[in-house]
């Protein structure tokens, strides 16, 4: 593969070009895998399309959703609709969470190892991101 940036969405959107960061690592770590392997990981090589097809939807969706949302007034959304969205958003870091905790140890050190490409600059865990512990506690 490729050590191109991956289109994906806007690449001025912060969500982008960290989807953009983290495909190139994980494509990084692809091609070192196949290098220590002395040949081509087939399957990984589709688990990782794969993964850039699934992120180049959530963008077009992530687009779609907003220009088919936005609002007609500059009204800020109510107290109930801002509540809704925390409770959907803890729900899905719960999930997350979940997931990453029942992870083979392998997966979760590399998740702790890769936060720094996908977590913005104010919510890093800088003793876990340095020492690449699970950070899942």
């Amino acid at each position: 593969m490729s050590n191109q940036s991956v289109p994906c969405g806007q690449k001025t959107d912060d969500d982008a070009d960290g989807h953009i960061k983290m495909l190139n690592y994980l494509q990084q770590m692809l091609k070192e895998l196949e290098d220590a392997q002395g040949g081509q990981d087939e399957e990984a090589r589709r688990a990782m399309a794969l993964l850039q097809q699934k992120i180049e939807e959530l963008a077009s969706a992530k687009e779609a959703r907003e220009l088919s949302n936005a609002p007609s007034t500059s009204q800020p959304p109510s107290d109930i609709e801002i509540a809704s969205t925390l409770d959907k958003l803890e729900e899905q870091l719960g999930d997350l969470e979940g997931k990453i905790a029942h992870a083979d140890e392998h997966t979760q050190i590399i998740l702790g190892s890769s936060t720094s490409l996908w977590l913005s600059d104010s919510s890093k865990a800088p003793d876990k991101e340095k020492s690449g512990e699970e950070w899942v506690t």
